[in-house]
């Protein structure tokens, strides 16, 4: 991951699997990363400024673990599916 407006680039490295989206909570320092097989997973900004990211799993709910893409907006995560369903979860993390 790289900070397009800042001269301080951050780079970690990542599992190894089939990325699809990314959204962040700034004001929480929440960042989400889905999957195509795998889920949704989280991390916080704080990891990613230390080099060392530790992907937790967020899938209750999800009725498939293949996710095109996901929007974060007012303390909700949505992520839509390969399926074509939408799936809502409230953030308390």
């Amino acid at each position: 991951m790289k900070n397009v407006h800042s001269d301080n680039a951050i780079e970690a490295k990542l599992p190894d699997k089939e990325y699809t989206d990314i959204c962040i909570d700034w004001e929480d320092g929440l960042i989400f990363v889905s999957t195509d097989g795998e889920g949704i997973f989280y991390t916080t900004l704080n990891e990613l400024k230390s080099g060392k990211v530790e992907l937790r799993e967020m899938n209750q709910g999800l009725l498939t673990l293949k996710i095109r893409n996901l929007v974060y907006d007012d303390g909700y995560l949505f992520a839509g599916t390969r399926g074509y369903s939408v799936w809502r979860f409230k953030i308390n993390i």
